[in-house]
């Protein structure tokens, strides 16, 4: 169950953790090659703790910002990919009534008599 109380796809359940970890692994890496500059030592220096806050704030308000604008646009191109769908069937359809129609059946050629004298080389 998700937090509404309704039941979520298993499917959809995996999807979200592999999501979600691989937003943490990008910032995780991301932050670390950043900031961490001296492996030298047990733990970070102040500076590089600072660095590491700092980036993992500017990164996650990066990603809420895009998840925002993202999810403002979604119905939209839903709408547009439904319309561009509903598009192709109707062409699918009028081909499909287009092939069961039986076929115009060509006029037969007529035979023209041409004299030697009108051939021209």
């Amino acid at each position: 169950m998700d937090v509404t109380g309704a039941n979520v796809d298993p499917g959809s359940q995996l999807r979200n953790v592999k999501d979600f970890l691989m937003i943490y692994n990008s910032l995780t890496e991301h932050c670390f090659m950043k900031c961490v500059t001296n492996l030298n030592y047990r733990s970070m220096t102040s500076i590089e703790q600072t660095c590491i806050m700092n980036c993992a704030d500017v990164f996650t308000k990066g990603n809420q910002r895009f998840m925002r604008i993202f999810m403002e646009h979604t119905p939209e191109m839903v709408r547009k990919r439904n319309e561009e769908a509903e598009k192709q069937a109707k062409r699918a359809e009028m081909l499909l009534e287009a092939s069961s129609q039986p076929p115009k059946v060509a006029e037969p050629m007529r035979s023209i008599d041409i004299d030697d004298n009108q051939l021209i080389l």
